[in-house]
């Protein structure tokens, strides 16, 4: 049985595709990203101002409800992380108030961000893990706490409970609290 020379370049193709996803699959990503972390010696200024991590690589932050989106700016002049995102037709920006960053342990940090979408703000409470293997900082989940919340002031404890004071847009001279706990180091609850 001859096979015709038109299919038999198609079939060379699929033969080194499927070689190429077995090597792929059989290497780790540690392996890839070992032989390419050497490729730039610069250090991301939102990673190196904010927690004093050497680092190339952005924050990454996943919007609740959205694609994951990497936070791209720091203005040093009022201290805010910005990122923008697109998610299909809709557009929004998230904005971080860095000083409201709180330390948990060595590779993990506590923040809110706001995600702005049609002129309404909804504010998230937030934890940040430091991977050390890939040096990279990633935030997969978030706590929402309210639309158009000012956060006062933050208090940690050291024992898993924070007590955030805010207040809000539509009753700004209510003073209001939260508790929120840290469950197994890496998830947020509201807290009674």
């Amino acid at each position: 049985m001859r096979i015709p020379l038109i299919l038999s370049l198609p079939i060379m193709l699929l033969v080194a595709v499927i070689i190429a996803a077995v090597y792929r699959l059989s290497i780790g990503d540690e392996v890839i990203l070992t032989k390419f972390s050497n490729q730039t010696n610069t250090n991301d200024v939102v990673m190196l101002s904010l927690f004093q991590i050497e680092t190339p690589n952005k924050w990454v932050i996943e919007v609740p409800r959205r694609a994951v989106r990497t936070l791209v700016d720091y203005n040093p002049v009022d201290e805010t992380v910005y990122g923008i995102y697109r998610y299909g037709t809709v557009s929004g920006q998230i904005s971080i108030l860095s000083n409201h960053i709180k330390k948990i342990d060595s590779s993990t940090f506590f923040f809110f961000f706001d995600v702005v979408e049609k002129d309404q703000s909804k504010t998230y409470a937030a934890l940040a893990f430091f991977d050390e293997m890939r040096r990279r900082l990633f935030s997969d989940q978030a706590l929402l706490l309210g639309s158009d919340i000012v956060i006062e002031k933050v208090h940690y404890d050291e024992k898993d409970i924070i007590l955030i004071d805010f207040e809000t847009v539509s009753e700004p001279n209510i003073d209001q609290s939260l508790r929120v706990a840290i469950l197994d180091g890496k998830t947020l609850v509201k807290h009674n």
